[in-house]
């Protein structure tokens, strides 16, 4: 999941045979159709196995398979209540930019 390759999408646009506006932003725009699998969805989780229990760890293995905003929102509750800086940060990151999270977890609207 390379940033730069997927927010330059628009670049390669063509309204007229996708149906997307030039003018929309790309983080509203690759949610639609880039799904981050599994892998590294959870390659950064694996760092965190020695600062959480085997529950918690396995809570936060399960980020990829979030199919509910309620379900989101639950997860995101959980890590800011583990309140644990390495596991803050790596959230928090994924929070700040508003395509990531849609892009690894498919919450219905």
């Amino acid at each position: 999941m390379d940033a730069a390759q997927v927010l330059s999408i628009m670049k390669y646009n063509n309204p007229v045979y996708t149906g997307i506006p030039n003018d929309m932003l790309p983080e509203k725009v690759v949610p639609r159709f880039i799904k981050v699998c599994w892998r590294p969805g959870k390659e950064p989780v694996h760092d965190f196995k020695s600062l959480v229990s085997p529950v918690q760890y396995t809570h936060l293995m399960d980020l990829t398979y979030i199919d509910s905003t309620e379900s989101l929102n639950g997860f995101s509750l959980f890590v800011y209540g583990l309140k644990i800086t390495k596991i803050l940060d790596w959230w928090r990151h994924k929070e700040m930019h508003e395509w990531i999270v849609p892009c690894i977890v498919k919450p219905s609207p």
